[in-house]
Order: C-alpha cells, then structure tokens, then sequence
C-alpha cells in the first residue's frame, strides 16, 4: 500500500514538473516585430551657465543646451566649442580643437582635448582651462574636472594645471555694475538680438510674470523702435526710495549715409526707463513693473 502512495505521488510530481515546463499548456507566439526599448532617455534640454573669456577674464552666460544620450557634461563640452554669439568674447575651445572624449569617474570629469588647445601663453591657458571647469562644474554631479591634451595632463610652470582643479570664480567678471552700465548692457543686448542674455537682467518677480517667450516679443518691439536711432545717455536717479533707469535715444545723425531712409515724421528722441532692484546684491532689471 505505501508503495502505491509512493509511486502515485511520483507520479504527480513529474505531471506538475512537465506542466510548468511546457508553458501551462499556453501557446505563446513570436513575433519579429519586437522594438528594441533603449537603456538611454530621449534626449533633454538644460539650462545651465558656460564661461568664455573677454579682457583677460572669464564671463559667464546662460544658454539652454541640448543633451543626448544622458551625456550632459559632453553636451556642456560641445556647446562651450560652439562658441559665445558675442564678437567680444572668445571661446575657451577653438574650433580647430578636437574633443576627444569626455568621461566621468568618482565625481571628476576627464575633458581630453587635440593638441591644438595648447598655447604658448600660459596665463591665456590658464583662463582656457578654467573656464572648462567652471563651466562642467556647474553640473550637479561634477566636484572636479581634469582638463587633459591627447591624454596626457597640461604641464607647466607652477604645475596648476596638472591636477583635477574645481570652481573658481575669481576670474569672472565682477557682476555688480553701475545702474548706467547695466541700462546701457540690457539695451546692447536687444540691440545685438541677445534676448536670453538681457532675459538674465531682470528681476525675479518680472520673469515669474512673464515668460522668456513674452520677453522676447516685447524686446523685438524695443529692438524695432531703436533703429536708426543712437543711444544718447544712460542714467540712474533715486525716486521714491528706489533707483529708476533711463535711456535716451535720438535720430541717428548720419551725413552722407543714403542708404538709411528715415522717415520724416519719426521722433527726434524718445525714452526707455525702468526700475531696478537688487537680488543677492546684484541689480536687476524690474521689466514687469507691478
């Protein structure tokens, strides 16, 4: 009797093996038509700040970047060689220069670049590299960057450049200018159609009223009302306990000049003037007056 429990159970055991083994009994089928689902997200924009040099200092700007690939420090990398769109200031990577790789381990990135980012000017190399690491440093996951030229480090005098060196912003430009310098930047920014950079001017409060979008529209009239016109004066004066800026301009006095048609009824001069406030002790713009 026990052994017919035995040879039943047995029995059971390999009835159930064969049927999980065979699927269950269902029939699956196999298509060819499968999509490969990549391990890599689509790719993102980032806004995130790159730093060129103009007068023997690094500058900085704020520009939105396209990432593929998860690769946002070689996506940094690449729009550092792209260049600044201001004639006066220079990119740290000349567009003769290779990138050849850019790879991150333990929180330090590794920018190797072609030889023809040497110079014999070690103070400019100095700048050069620099502004790589200030820029790849802005991304939350880097604490160093290691600049490097056909794999090899960048030897010279005092050695400074031959280890993995982190933020400086000692060499930046001093943001703080006087009102009258930052009324005469913002206008020199529309007027060269550098809406983004004169987007940074304002206040915190009149971007939270406006989209970069709507700026842009109301920047375009401004850059339209200004032709043939020439910026006279920029000023600041105290009124009611805060500073109001104010920039004059008039007809462009051009002697000989037939190709500039002026039409007879436009204005001899006219006038753009806005508040200014300060945030984190640097002036800003107040473009959306509440």
């Amino acid at each position: 009797m026990k052994r017919n429990l035995l040879v039943f159970f047995i029995i059971l055991l390999l009835g159930i093996a064969y049927f999980f083994i065979s699927g269950n009994g269902i029939t699956y089928e196999i298509s060819s038509d499968i999509t490969d689902i990549s391990p890599y997200s689509k790719d993102y924009t980032r806004l995130t700040k790159l730093y060129f040099i103009e007068n023997n200092e690094l500058v900085s700007e704020s520009r939105t970047i396209t990432v593929k690939r998860l690769d946002v420090e070689y996506a940094a990398v690449k729009a550092l060689k792209t260049g600044s769109k201001l004639e006066t200031q220079e990119s740290p990577i000349g567009s003769d220069v290779s990138i050849i790789s850019v790879i991150t381990t333990d929180r330090i990135c590794y920018v190797n670049l072609g030889s023809e980012f040497l110079t014999d000017d070690d103070q400019k190399l100095f700048l050069k590299v620099m502004a790589i690491v200030n820029t790849v440093t802005e991304i939350e996951s880097i604490d160093y960057v290691q600049v490097l030229v056909d794999g090899k480090k960048i030897t010279s005098a005092n050695g400074r450049m031959s280890s993995p060196m982190t933020k400086n912003t000692s060499y930046v430009q001093e943001q703080e200018l006087q009102h009258k310098d930052i009324a005469k930047k913002f206008m020199d920014y529309i007027a060269q159609n550098r809406y983004d950079l004169a987007f940074d001017m304002i206040d915190s409060e009149s971007k939270m009223e406006m989209t970069f979008r709507d700026f842009k529209e109301s920047a375009l009239l401004i850059n339209n009302d200004i032709k043939g016109y020439t910026q006279s004066y920029a000023f600041a004066k105290r009124e009611q306990g805060r500073f109001i800026i104010q920039v004059k301009y008039v007809l462009r006095d051009t002697p000989g000049n037939d190709n500039l048609v002026i039409d007879p009824n436009m204005r001899e001069e006219f006038y753009y003037s806005w508040p200014m406030i300060k945030e984190d002790n640097i002036w800003k713009i107040k473009y959306y007056d509440l």
